[in-house]
């Protein structure tokens, strides 16, 4: 009985290969499929730890910013910073911050 379930399946197997083969469809489709889908992951995995680095460079600019501005008034420095720039860049940063979120948040959903 054993032997028999096994030459069934051979049979079928070849079959399967058969249909493949006048489908035009690799062998190798389903594993094909599975490397593709395992390599999403990691790459999302990668996308989330930059927005984690993104955003943990640009917190620290800021807390960098704010202690600049403490030793110069500590020490009595007029910073000569142009205000209406640094209002730009912050809104820029910000954007940009907002868009990697939004993106973020679009991978995790289609994982």
């Amino acid at each position: 009985m054993k032997n028999n379930n096994n030459e069934v399946l051979l049979y079928k197997k070849k079959d399967i290969i058969a249909i493949q083969k006048k489908l035009g469809i690799n062998a190798n489709a389903n594993q094909t499929a599975i490397y593709q889908n395992k390599k999403v992951k990691p790459l999302a995995d990668t996308y989330e730890l930059l927005l984690n680095l993104v955003e943990e460079i640009y917190n620290l600019i800021l807390y960098l910013k704010e202690n600049i501005m403490a030793i110069q008034k500590e020490l009595g420095i007029i910073g000569y910073t142009n205000q209406k720039m640094v209002k730009e860049t912050d809104k820029n940063a910000r954007a940009y911050l907002q868009k990697f979120d939004y993106f973020k948040c679009g991978i995790k959903k289609n994982l």
